[in-house]
């Protein structure tokens, strides 16, 4: 929109800019927005975007209801003739359902990506769990065998007095027992143990030489 220095100074007036502010940046305003000047606005939408702009003049009267419908009129007659033509930078419905459609699936992504690594984090706690218990009955096993074998070392001395004065006489007293098939065949067997014991063949024997 273009309007007149004097038109644009009376609306600067209204506000508290100052005359030598306003005309300062009036005059860097003309310099920007100039024909020649290839970083305008115009320029940019015109040669980069290739797309046809439309200029009005604008004053005093272009706030009023007649100057806004003149300024309505002269937009839609230059649309109609195929010249400028309107923009819309908002997103298409278009545009915002595949916006929608890559929001759903990066989201759908994401909790794949998510769920996969926390069913690997559960795997690897798993494994390292499985492996303590491993080596925890590992260990375990490793001192029951030690305690295994420490009692098998102390007890063979009992095992070999057994062997050699115990279990051929309770071997003995089976057998007799067996033969004579008593009514008690306990208390058979205990009075053939305590018969056979070493300490009543000794008490036997000097109760005989002291006779």
């Amino acid at each position: 929109m273009n309007g007149t220095d004097e038109w644009l100074m009376e609306c600067a007036m209204e506000t508290e800019m100052k005359e030598e502010e306003f005309t300062a940046a009036l005059e860097k305003y003309r310099v920007r927005n100039a024909d020649d000047n290839e970083r305008s606005v115009a320029s940019f939408f015109e040669s980069v975007l290739r797309l046809d702009t439309l200029a009005h003049d604008v004053n005093s009267e272009s706030n009023s209801e007649e100057g806004l419908n003149k300024l309505l009129n002269e937009t839609c007659l230059s649309v109609e003739s195929g010249g400028a033509k309107p923009f819309n930078y908002h997103p298409t419905p278009q545009e915002e359902a595949e916006a929608l459609r890559l929001a759903l699936e990066k989201s759908k992504r994401d909790s794949e990506e998510a769920s996969k690594a926390e069913a690997l984090q559960k795997e690897q706690e798993e494994k390292e769990r499985t492996t303590r218990n491993e080596e925890q009955t590992r260990r375990l096993n490793e001192i029951k065998n030690q305690e295994d074998e420490l009692l098998e070392a102390r007890s063979a001395p009992l095992r070999a007095y057994l062997m050699k004065h115990v279990i051929p006489t309770l071997t003995e007293g089976l057998i007799e027992t067996c033969q004579v098939m008593p009514n008690d065949p306990v208390d058979y067997l205990a009075e053939f143990m305590f018969r056979a014991s070493p300490a009543v063949e000794s008490k036997t024997s000097g109760d005989s030489k002291r006779k």
